[in-house]
């Protein structure tokens, strides 16, 4: 098997590994059900409560909530462009994707249908997108992205699978 093989096989499968993690932590890690439905359709009004504990001892929330956000859906912005490397159709699917799962959360009680959650999510696909244009200026071809992307996913799992196991052990 030629290297270049190799590389795209890796690619996808790393590329799949983001997602299954993505879907984990959308419904299952951050989902508790809840006893009521709830709907924001108001943009902005929780991104500017969560903004209000920076300065509290509810930090940790503002941090999961605002960054996580935007963190989780940043990969799936380089992943898209990579594979599609057509920066509208990305956002398009990006948002999309982020609109399916606010309803699904809602629709299943795994949380609140949050119109700043789609503009959060939105935001962190469209920082991918960005990062890829970026290292696509740099390093010119999208098999050396497609190599960092890797290297990056790996090192993101890593960490994933030790916040996981510390919170495993701390609870």
């Amino acid at each position: 098997m030629n290297r270049n093989k190799l590389i795209n096989i890796i690619f996808y499968i790393s590329g799949l590994i983001y997602l299954s993690i993505l879907i984990m932590l959308l419904f299952k890690g951050f989902g508790k059900r809840m006893d009521s439905r709830s709907i924001n359709l108001i943009p902005f009004k929780t991104i500017f409560n969560y903004i209000t504990l920076i300065d509290s001892s509810k930090f940790g929330f503002f941090i999961e909530n605002i960054i996580g956000n935007i963190l989780l859906f940043l990969p799936m912005g380089v992943y898209l462009n990579v594979i599609t490397d057509r920066n509208k159709l990305s956002l398009t699917i990006i948002i999309l994707s982020s609109i399916l799962v606010e309803v699904i959360q809602y629709l299943f009680n795994f949380g609140i249908l949050d119109i700043d959650d789609i503009i959060l999510n939105s935001i962190g696909g469209f920082i991918g997108i960005k990062t890829y244009n970026f290292l696509l200026t740099k390093f010119k071809t999208r098999d050396k992205i497609k190599r960092i992307t890797i290297a990056a996913s790996i090192m993101i799992f890593i960490l994933i699978c030790i916040i996981i196991i510390c919170q495993n052990i701390y609870l």
